[in-house]
């Protein structure tokens, strides 16, 4: 659905972004199904913008949380020195990695973190070659510029990936907790319990060195009583406090809530504005309305 969507925009002469892999990643199912592009178009180059601010600013790592079939590391070009973690199930690598065998080569290092449905623990993707956790600055490794990598004895097979709510999964070892990182979590909170939230946040920060930064859309409160599904999965997380949760639990300083009605797709400009006369989404300003929030908090 979401890869349908960037293939979708793709098309477009006056696309925000352009995804090689979207119609490959897609399938004939997905691409007869595109998720809305109200809400993946903005949401997509949001992310996009917001790597780029901070890797302008020294973040060199990105992980994506619920990633799904993004395809960032193929189509984001201009950052040579970023790596890029892939965090999700172990069913969605075993379905994504071969779509990739024969394509474009990645534009940086890339490395997936996957978790079993049950029980609930964190693997490397066996599906092909992957690199070893990252060496901190000061290793050798990292000194010499040698990629350690792990080899797979196999190959696993699956049909199609397990339709359940994701949950939060042990983070550790999926970055250098010395480097700044970019955490995009796009279309994640909205399926995370409260309790599995908070614990994501607790992770995230404890691994974020300073000058890190996280960007996730969510949905306000109000959103539970609507009883919203999207494919079959029901939101069972929405919350008006977000950007405090961030820093209670998470330890992150500054944040910002934007209402999504404030951002607006200029496709004259082929870019994403923010119309700042919108207040910032507080918890005030939410209590007892239904609103898309896209979120940013930063480590400092």
């Amino acid at each position: 659905m979401c890869a349908a969507s960037r293939l979708e925009e793709t098309r477009r002469p006056d696309s925000l972004f352009s995804d090689p892999l979207a119609y490959t990643l897609a399938g004939k199912e997905g691409r007869a199904q595109p998720m809305g592009g109200w809400i993946m178009v903005p949401r997509t180059r949001f992310g996009d913008d917001f790597l780029r601010d901070h890797y302008t600013r020294g973040a060199r790592q990105l992980v994506l949380l619920g990633a799904g079939f993004d395809a960032r590391a193929y189509r984001m070009s201009g950052l040579p020195e970023l790596r890029v973690y892939e965090v999700d199930q172990m069913t969605t690598f075993e379905v994504k990695e071969p779509l990739l065998t024969g394509g474009p080569h990645s534009q940086v290092m890339r490395r997936t973190l996957g978790w079993t449905a049950r029980p609930f623990m964190p693997q490397v993707s066996r599906s092909q070659w992957r690199l070893a956790p990252p060496s901190p600055p000061s290793s050798p490794d990292r000194a010499s510029g040698r990629r350690r990598c792990w080899r797979p004895d196999s190959i696993p097979r699956c049909r199609r990936p397990i339709r359940e709510p994701p949950r939060a999964a042990s983070l550790h070892g999926c970055c250098c907790e010395q480097v700044p990182t970019v955490w995009l979590a796009e279309g994640l909170l909205m399926y995370l319990s409260a309790a599995d939230a908070a614990d994501l946040m607790k992770q995230v920060g404890q691994l974020s060195a300073r000058g890190s930064a996280v960007f996730h859309d969510a949905v306000s409160a109000e959103y539970l009583n609507a009883r919203v599904s999207v494919a079959g999965a029901p939101f069972i997380g929405a919350s008006d406090e977000y950007v405090n949760m961030w820093r209670s639990i998470g330890g992150f300083g500054s944040g910002y809530a934007h209402d999504f009605r404030a951002i607006k797709v200029d496709r004259a400009r082929r870019r994403i504005d923010v119309d700042r006369r919108w207040p910032e989404a507080t918890a005030a300003r939410c209590a007892g309305q239904q609103v898309v929030l896209f979120v940013e908090v930063e480590m400092e």
